[in-house]
């Protein structure tokens, strides 16, 4: 198997799902905005021993094939009804669920996330600790110490998320699903990290994660062709024509252009796009999102612990989360129901949560 230069990290016939080239694709450079046109499909995607060994990759390769599979048949749906035959067997909703946070969690990015939390984590825990022991020396060396995790330990991560999707996909069960139909001239792109989860309803909140598996006002967006992408939405906390029609059109440039920019802001260091005519346009994009890129995907913070309404001092109680994407989006149908000050519950469902709280315990 041959090593390859690139970093991307998305299957073959993702790409393919985009494109009546099946061996050509166009991009996009996110750090410099460089247009790159017919580039071999084949050389952007997964990096030979990513995974740590053939066997997974061999593993991984008959498991993208049946995700492709399903999303070929998704691609055939053209209506609600449709839609909602599909999703009637639990089957289909749950290899559907399967894919996304597949998908999500195989990236190059998501393992870089997963990295920096890990070593943010450590450095709060061991700075912490040494403060407690008055070890003033060693705090001083810590401050100009880098902690980084080996590449083995990179591996050992990514590969414990993917092996949890069994137990995490019941949290996102009561999600509705949407199919985005786009009926406009512009396109949809993708991302080498396509699959978005994003809050809008909570998006304010700042001392917590809101965008984990059961957060209340949960989206997730994941583009599966030109001209449709899955919306999974927390439908108790927005008010969405796509809710109240699960097969939606979307006849707004806007919106599609919005879509886009989250995308961009996701990607770790390219989007994609078929057609040629949409160099202009993408590259629009890009320049008006540019200087609001951030690669600081979590954030770590040690706090005194609130116990019975007091503040407890000296508690120590690490807090770490996600970080928001640097960016709001604003879509014409969709729009959010909650009121500022609304607080903001652990879960949505709380069977669903307890069912995967225990499935990943065990």
């Amino acid at each position: 198997m041959a090593h390859h230069k690139n970093q991307h990290f998305v299957p073959q016939h993702y790409f393919r799902l985009f494109s009546t080239n099946t061996t050509m694709i166009n991009s996009l450079l996110k750090s410099s905005g460089e247009i790159k046109e017919n580039i071999k499909i084949r050389n952007q995607c997964s990096k030979a021993y990513f995974y740590g060994s053939v066997e997974v990759e061999k593993i991984f390769g008959i498991r993208e094939w049946q995700h492709s599979k399903l999303l070929q048949e998704i691609l055939m749906i053209n209506s609600k009804d449709d839609l909602a035959v599909f999703l009637q067997d639990d089957e289909n909703h749950i290899h559907l669920i399967e894919v996304i946070l597949f998908q999500r969690l195989r990236t190059n990015l998501e393992n870089n996330k997963m990295s920096e939390l890990m070593e943010k984590l450590s450095r709060e825990l061991l700075e912490t600790e040494l403060k407690v022991k008055g070890e003033e020396i060693l705090l001083e060396s810590l401050s100009n110490s880098k902690i980084s995790l080996t590449k083995d330990w990179k591996q050992h991560i990514l590969l414990k998320q993917i092996a949890s999707i069994h137990n995490s996909q019941p949290a996102l069960f009561d999600l509705e699903v949407c199919i985005l139909n786009n009926q406009t001239e512009r396109k949809f792109i993708f991302s080498d990290s396509p699959v978005v989860f994003y809050n809008k309803a909570y998006r304010h909140i700042k001392d917590r994660g809101t965008i984990g598996l059961q957060s209340p006002g949960l989206l997730i967006f994941f583009p599966i062709s030109e001209n449709k992408c899955l919306l999974f939405i927390d439908k108790v906390k927005y008010i969405s024509k796509a809710i109240d029609n699960q097969f939606y059109n979307i006849t707004e440039e806007f919106d599609i252009n919005n879509i886009n920019k989250l995308q961009l802001h996701h990607s770790m260091n390219t989007v994609y796009f078929s057609q040629n005519t949409q160099h202009n346009q993408i590259k629009k994009l890009w320049k008006q999102e540019r200087n609001d890129f951030d690669k600081s995907y979590c954030e770590v913070n040690t706090v005194d612990e609130i116990i019975n309404g007091k503040v407890s001092k000296n508690s120590n109680l690490t807090i770490s989360h996600m970080s928001h994407l640097p960016y709001e989006l604003n879509l014409s149908f969709l729009k959010s129901n909650i009121q500022i000050n609304e607080p903001i519950k652990q879960y949505r469902d709380e069977e669903l949560y307890k069912i995967m709280k225990n499935g990943i315990s065990n």
